[in-house]
């Protein structure tokens, strides 16, 4: 048996074989779903959270949807109006009214990503994994604040089949070796300081325990902020 759910309509077969030859050679399970089958439910539930906002794109913007994928197709179109009605409607509490900037740190560093410079780098990062042995169905692990670069190493490790995952940078190393050793990585992706509150966290400094207490580690990456870091001696990690 299998069933498919298409808006509120739900769809039922007892089992292919009993299809109609003209069902049967459909190629997809659209086509199977648009052919021949028998409505069980279509009940529409009203004043859904997302009818609310359809409503208020409608009214605001003079659009007209028709169904779902009407919305669906606007909302992908003009995401950034999309976004800002689905802000508004929820009423998000914040400091001051959100604006285009997706990074800014505390150090006052602000960095505006396009989507080609994050293929360009989701790009390049697969690319050097793979060319130091990651493999599908490998782990990689982030150890890292909430940056850009754990982004690109997320699109570029599951692009690749491998998974990706990892501890808080504000666990501290015995948290962190725990969390890796259930995690078992093949490579490990830092960063070599962040700051938080105006507090400086030095992640370099972890590095040594964190590796030689998780064995399976074979490869290190380090994302350098600034200059100082770069002339740190880490020679004394294996990886």
């Amino acid at each position: 048996m299998f069933g498919a759910r298409s808006g509120n309509i739900i769809t039922n077969h007892t089992s292919f074989k009993n299809l109609p030859p003209e069902v049967k050679e459909k190629k997809t399970l659209i086509d199977i779903i648009s052919a021949g089958t028998r409505q069980i439910w279509n009940k529409k539930v009203p004043g859904t959270q997302m009818e609310k906002i359809q409503n208020i794109i409608q009214d605001k913007y003079g659009v007209k949807f028709e169904n779902y994928w009407d919305f669906h197709e606007w909302s992908i179109k003009n995401y950034s109006q999309f976004w800002e009605e689905v802000w508004n409607f929820y009423e998000v509490i914040c400091s001051k009214p959100y604006d285009q900037k997706l990074f800014t740190n505390e150090d006052g560093n602000e960095l505006k990503v396009t989507f080609a410079l994050m293929y360009e780098e989701v790009r390049l990062y697969l690319a050097a994994f793979k060319k130091n042995g990651l493999q599908k169905g490998d782990r990689v692990a982030c150890y890292m604040s909430n940056r850009r670069e754990a982004i690109y190493a997320m699109l570029a490790a599951a692009s690749m089949g491998a998974m990706f995952g990892g501890p808080s940078p504000f666990y501290g190393t015995k948290g962190a070796v725990t969390i890796l050793n259930i995690m078992k990585p093949k490579f490990l992706i830092t960063v070599d300081r962040f700051q938080q509150n105006q507090n400086e966290n030095n992640m370099l400094d972890r590095l040594p325990e964190i590796v030689n207490g998780v064995g399976c580690i074979e490869k290190v990456i380090i994302i350098p902020t600034n200059e100082k870091s770069k002339l740190k001696d880490i020679s004394s990690l294996n990886n």
